[in-house]
């Protein structure tokens, strides 16, 4: 082998080295969801408060132009994004996002090795691409600044730790608990409507023991039950007895009641992960800041696909 070829193999072999060595540097700069991203469907719920003002995601500033839904089976471009004009309302375009991905993609704490980017795309060899974040929109806290995270709903909510909103998936950090104390009974005016008091359940409310205190025994034999009635245009139900038309008209509302279970149940929001509140400040927030937060939850419309 001549010396010219011998330069060639020799400077082939030191690109591949480099290329190679490259690689490797992105995928542990980056995180792997980033790096290698999989598809993902998840909705979550998430407030964030910085320096005692909420943000609104529905702001044209936090709005992505990219019209990639919930219904899209293609990987989109981009890890996540607010749902059109929906504030609070975050599609998790890319499996696995956790707190220091999302706060990041809006220019919270933009550091790290790839300022300006989340990371960079290796799953499309020979191509590498970064991935920008969004945009650097959400106002900056005064320091020193602490993060304070609660999840939950209108009925109760719980602080939970700074370094698992961070680290952990969205998924895994809202099916989890942190062991934190459980504040209950959010939705006072519910509570009240069932003599509910603070911290006590249902058997302990002292507004249901004095109903039961105050009410007299009812005796069986005076309660006196009517017999129902009915024209049928069915012959075949027309001609049965009043047992077999009891068990008619209890299927008629079992198949009512089913009816409306599933209607509920498609205009549900059982598809959302979870609700977050992000406080971004040096002091803890009061428990009525806390509550406000829990009890105005912005509802998601879930788009419609065609």
């Amino acid at each position: 082998m001549s010396s010219t070829k011998r330069n060639l193999f020799f400077i082939f072999w030191i690109i591949l080295l480099i290329v190679v060595m490259a690689i490797i540097g992105f995928n542990f700069a980056s995180p792997k969801s980033i790096s290698v991203p999989q598809k993902s469907n998840d909705i979550v719920r998430i407030q964030v408060i910085i320096n005692g003002e909420k943000v609104d995601f529905a702001n044209s500033i936090y709005q992505d132009s990219d019209k990639s839904l919930v219904c899209n089976d293609e990987l989109a471009t981009k890890p996540m994004a607010f749902l059109a004009n929906q504030n609070q309302i975050l599609h998790l375009k890319w499996q696995d996002i956790n707190g220091k991905i999302f706060l990041k993609n809006y220019g919270f704490e933009n550091t790290g090795p790839f300022k300006d980017y989340l990371g960079i795309r290796i799953d499309m060899l020979p191509n590498i691409k970064p991935v920008s974040i969004f945009e650097e929109a959400l106002p900056k806290p005064k320091k020193p600044y602490n993060l304070f995270v609660y999840t939950g709903d209108k009925f109760s909510y719980e602080q939970r730790d700074e370094n698992s909103f961070l680290l952990k998936p969205f998924d895994r950090f809202l099916s989890e608990v942190d062991k934190k104390p459980v504040h209950e009974s959010l939705d006072l005016i519910t509570n009240a409507q069932v003599g509910l008091e603070d911290g006590k359940d249902l058997n302990e409310s002292t507004f249901l023991k004095e109903v039961m205190d105050n009410t007299e025994p009812i005796n069986s034999s005076q309660v006196q039950t009517p017999k129902a009635e009915f024209i049928s245009d069915n012959p075949t139900q027309a001609n049965q007895t009043p047992e077999q038309e009891e068990v008619i008209v209890d299927e008629e509302i079992i198949e009512i009641t089913n009816e409306v279970i599933s209607i509920s149940d498609e205009n549900s929001e059982d598809e959302l992960l979870g609700n977050i509140v992000v406080f971004i400040q040096e002091t803890e927030p009061t428990t009525k800041e806390i509550e406000d937060r829990f009890l105005n939850l912005n509802p998601y419309n879930k788009p419609k696909c065609e």
